[in-house]
């Protein structure tokens, strides 16, 4: 069975008993559900919607492992590190001692933790294990696997397209598995899509972290201010304070948290109040039941 090491690959270690639902609200494919031994491809995204970087997630019994590009690793694991706030997570570039290998045909040698490619079957397997280990029972190359990968058509990310100016259709992530149903290209989300506006980027170092928002939570909170608050408010406003509810839940007792209504439903409201586009956006739902009667469009 081919093996080869992948030397311009790394691996970041995300823990803590959030681990799973902080990475979920960050990049563009579902990890809440990941299961020991599976694998999900995923990506983090600029603020416009285009990769910074792209990854396969495991999970093993420590927490989630991400199998980078190594040049990007700490870079990657600092702007994870920034996204904390007060989840409890850790993270870490574990690079240095551990690598990640490929292996193609079965079976699969037990180097460390072992996990499909979620990309596409025929590429086989990959182990992240200690680089030593690997090296030691490695009997092909990283030419062999590159190979291998461009006779499938899978692109490679920083060879094949470029990182900060591809989106992810562009790079197959969406016949990949990467993308999600329901992610939006312009960023993680549809509603306020995962982003930092440039008019806030020069107050970044200020900021402690983010907090991420479902849509289901958001479009619900929207028509709860209708009904409940008589403020006719925009799905960012709703979300803020769907978010500053979460935070002052994290704070606890005794702490002020402020949030801005920053947005009207005027401009959206063919949208938000149309029973089709919520259908259409899997939303209809999640209207609270005693709002139902809001929903006044076709």
């Amino acid at each position: 069975m081919p093996l080869a090491v992948l030397p311009d690959r790394g691996v970041i270690g995300v823990g803590g008993e959030d681990a799973r639902s902080f990475l979920d609200g960050l990049i563009t494919s579902s990890v809440a559900g990941l299961e020991s031994g599976a694998a999900r491809y995923g990506a983090l995204l600029t603020p416009q919607g285009k990769i910074i970087v792209d990854f396969i997630v495991t999970a093993d019994p420590g927490g989630l492992l991400l199998d980078v590009p190594r040049a990007l690793a700490a870079e990657l694991a600092r702007k994870l590190g920034f996204y904390k706030l007060r989840a409890r997570v850790t993270v870490e570039d574990l690079s240095a001692s551990l690598g990640v290998a490929a292996a193609w045909d079965t079976p699969v040698p037990d180097l460390g933790t072992a996990y499909a490619d979620p990309r596409l079957p025929a590429l086989g397997h990959r182990i992240i294990g200690e680089r030593d280990a690997l090296t030691a029972a490695a009997d092909a190359s990283a030419d062999d696997y590159a190979a291998r990968r461009i006779g499938l058509g899978v692109p490679a990310g920083g060879v094949d397209f470029v990182y900060g100016d591809t989106f992810p259709h562009e790079a197959d992530m969406d016949l990949l598995g990467g993308v999600d149903t329901g992610v939006s290209f312009s960023g993680p989300r549809p509603f306020g899509q995962g982003r930092v506006t440039d008019n806030l980027a020069d107050a970044l170092p200020l900021l402690d972290g983010a907090l991420f928002v479902d849509d289901a939570r958001t479009i619900a909170m929207v028509y709860r201010l209708l009904k409940d608050e008589g403020i006719f408010a925009g799905p960012s406003s709703a979300l803020n304070v769907v978010a500053a509810g979460d935070l002052a839940r994290r704070l606890g007792p005794g702490k002020t948290v402020v949030t801005v209504i920053c947005d009207g439903a005027h401009r959206y409201q063919g949208r938000l109040f149309s029973r089709k586009w919520l259908e259409s956006k899997g939303l209809l739902a999640h209207v609270p039941d005693d709002c139902t009667h809001l929903v006044t469009l076709p």
